[in-house]
């Protein structure tokens, strides 16, 4: 559904003015009708029960969710529910007769924003900077609003501190929780996309107990232009200076990849035993080859990754007559890149050989491993690329949990902080619109069911030794 800002602005401004809360604070109707939820203020990743109280039996409302970014763009979500007996509406444990979700989603509000319709569509996400976001919960019956409040959302807890690292060659953000510590390090890994770009993310780990540090490895001052040929020891130096720090614990650290930093999350852990746990984000249990900045020519592709001077091994896909019109459709036609990286039968035409000598020896991991995919994924094949890596540490005889969780319907473009929306299944980048995969709301469901196994992983990996 499109979503016209016109058709409910005022009604939303009417709602809060009407309630004495033009701020969004908690107000109630001379109807008598309360949104009252579970908590006013939480962290993004929190789970808040909104309820409706005094509607009469039967009655149909309308529930909008409402945030504005910080460029001014309203972000939208809404749904539709009846009341039961008792003039009762509980989000937590109905499903909506209409809106931007469907099924029982406690959440549902909050994870299905979209932007308003004649607001800028890119970035597909909320631009904001604040570590914290209010959004506006309004209730309208018979198209009147009837009642107002709103929740902040916050990425960051009080007391976290975020650091700028460019200091012995390495360059990130380090982001440490409140209090003296030492805290568990983690190191945030982005992909292909270049520089560092996990920062709400490493806010949100930095609030769970986490010191975190978003490194970079190529595309940002001081590091590589291209994802050529980085070497692994720029990570282990990175782990070394980590641990270093006053305020995080010297144990092992943990590290948390993105599409190809979810592949270099696998290949750390096989590499360095200060490596104490992992998660794979959309990767690869096969290495792959470098991203050359004049980009996929047809030729071939050079080694992501070194060691010790050495390139490590990587499969390269046979692309077919399909995979380079895909190519030609996306650069002279602007038409979404799919598969960009090939799907899974042009990955396998390289061989039996070849894929053997590109597996990672994740079995090598000396922690627990999580592995998180779309089944859905079209700008890689994640789903059975990450299953090559399970079967490998499930045949290896791993002896530290390890899961493979493929999400049904999910893309690409998943993982992260829950509950903020949207979850896009495409993206602009420098040479096109690049198609994720799946669905928003399966995006969105992926994400949420994703962070606890997340911060479960970290702990046992890393708390307890």
């Amino acid at each position: 559904m499109r979503i016209t800002p016109g058709a409910i602005a005022g009604a939303l401004v009417a709602a809060l003015v009407a309630a004495g809360c033009s701020d969004g604070t908690v107000g109630q109707e001379p109807s008598g009708v309360i949104i009252a939820t579970s908590a006013a203020d939480v962290l993004v990743d929190e789970r808040v029960a909104i309820t409706v109280h005094g509607l009469g039996a039967g009655d149909d409302v309308t529930l909008w969710a409402r945030r504005v970014d910080d460029l001014g763009r309203p972000w939208l979500a809404h749904a539709t529910f009846t009341a039961g007996t008792d003039g009762t509406v509980a989000v937590a444990t109905q499903a909506p007769r209409a809106g931007t979700y469907s099924g029982v989603d406690a959440m549902g509000l909050f994870s299905s924003m979209q932007v308003a319709d004649g607001a800028a569509t890119h970035p597909p996400f909320p631009v904001t900077a604040a570590p914290a976001a209010p959004v506006a919960l309004t209730a309208l019956v018979d198209g009147e609003p009837v009642a107002s409040t709103q929740v902040v959302q916050r990425f960051a807890a009080p007391g976290v501190v975020t650091h700028p690292v460019r200091e012995e060659g390495i360059v990130g953000e380090l982001h440490v929780p409140p209090g003296p510590g030492p805290h568990p390090g983690v190191v945030l890994l982005g992909g292909s996309e270049g520089g560092v770009t996990e920062s709400a993310v490493a806010d949100l780990l930095a609030a769970r107990g986490f010191a975190t540090l978003a490194l970079g490895y190529f595309g940002a001052d001081g590091l590589p232009g291209e994802l050529v040929r980085i070497p692994l020891e720029y990570f282990e130096q990175a782990f070394t200076w980590l641990r270093a720090r006053p305020e995080v614990a010297d144990g092992r650290v943990g590290v948390i990849g993105t599409s190809r930093g979810g592949e270099l999350a696998l290949w750390l852990g096989a590499t360095f035993p200060q490596v104490g746990a992992v998660v794979s984000y959309v990767g690869s249990g096969l290495g792959y080859g470098g991203l050359p900045s004049a980009g996929f020519t047809g030729g071939p592709l050079p080694a992501a990754w070194t060691y010790r001077g050495k390139d490590l091994p990587f499969v390269m896909p046979t692309y077919g007559p399909a995979a380079s019109a895909r190519y030609l459709g996306t650069i002279v036609l602007g038409a979404p890149v799919t598969d960009i990286a090939g799907t899974w039968p042009d990955i396998q035409a390289a061989g039996p050989e070849a894929l053997a000598a590109a597996t990672i020896p994740v079995e090598r991991i000396d922690g627990p491993v999580l592995l998180l995919s779309g089944e859905d994924d079209r700008l890689w094949p994640s789903a059975p690329m990450s299953d090559v890596a399970f079967r490998r540490l499930a045949d290896g005889g791993h002896p530290h949990r390890h899961e493979h969780h493929a999400y049904p319907g999910a893309g690409h473009y998943f993982g992260g902080a829950p509950f903020t929306g949207p979850f896009p299944t495409v993206l602009l980048w420098p040479i096109g619109f690049m198609t994720g995969g799946g669905t928003r709301e399966a995006n969105a469901r992926a994400t949420a069911d994703s962070w606890p196994r997340v911060l479960s992983t970290l702990r046992e990996g890393l708390e307890s030794r």
